[in-house]
């Protein structure tokens, strides 16, 4: 099955999405955990993008497409990609936000599968903890399915740290893990009775864990002009890899390219 222009620029935004790496400590004060500042940010990114899709029979055009990136923040509340957001409490070393965001599994299933039933599009909230210093920034979040579609919960610990700061030049890398619970992957991932066949038998995901490792370059060309290289690694939890609709153990994505932020 062909992936659609429209699917291609939902991950394109998801993608960049999971782009949040802190290149350097001084990053974290425009974070959206740190809110410092206000107002608006915008950002116009174009290259050579690389997201699969771990559904099986999905052939995937890596795209070349311009990409809008706007955040905004408030006194309180923030605005940034995929996520809504109000910090609670907090100042420079740590805070205590509500937030809501897209869940990412969802999204793989906007374009309908060959005989299997309809997976919806689901919105995850809660609370994220975030703790900064000059070591890096650690992050917790604990999201629970507030759309009801699988009534599953998700949590994630990361920790992302700066390795280059040095001229023009940043680098930082981010790793940590994603704990998805049974009611989430068996409602995305697993076989329901009508959707047997003769290639397909049943299948029941369980809860599952899976692991990512994020490497960010950026090279600032002028005040307003940078490169940027993103790699992303994702290995998935055996309770994914295993479910007849999925045909990849992991999932490496980049993206290269040049953006305007202002």
């Amino acid at each position: 099955m062909a992936i659609s222009l429209y699917m291609k620029v939902i991950f394109f935004c998801l993608f960049m999405f999971f782009s949040n790496t802190m290149v350097a400590a001084e990053d974290s004060e425009k974070s959206l955990k740190n809110i410092d500042s206000t107002g608006w940010e915008f950002g116009v990114f174009i290259g050579y993008l690389e997201v699969p899709i771990p559904l099986r029979d999905v052939k995937e055009l890596p795209p070349i497409l311009p990409f809008i990136d706007a955040a905004y923040y408030g006194e309180n509340f923030f605005f940034d990609k995929w996520t809504l957001g109000y910090q609670l409490t907090g100042n420079n070393a740590y805070s205590v936000s509500a937030i809501a965001s897209v869940l990412e599994d969802s999204l793989y299933f906007i374009d309908e599968q060959d005989n299997i039933g309809s997976r919806k599009v689901a919105a995850s909230g809660g609370l994220e903890l975030y703790f900064s210093n000059s070591w890096g920034d650690i992050a917790w979040q604990g999201l629970y399915d507030i759309t009801q579609v699988h009534n599953g919960y998700l949590m994630e610990l990361s920790y992302a740290f700066p390795v280059l700061d040095q001229g023009f030049w940043r680098l930082g890398s981010r790793l940590g893990v994603s704990h998805k619970s049974g009611k989430l992957l068996n409602y995305y991932y697993g076989i329901r009775s009508d959707e047997i066949s003769k290639s397909r038998s049943a299948y029941s995901a369980s809860a599952g864990n899976n692991l990512f490792w994020e490497l960010e370059a950026n090279y600032q060309v002028s005040e307003y002009w940078q490169l940027k290289a993103v790699i992303l690694y994702n290995k998935l939890t055996n309770e994914i890899s295993d479910s007849p609709l999925v045909d990849k153990t992991s999932l490496f994505s980049y993206f290269i390219g040049i953006g305007y932020e202002w």
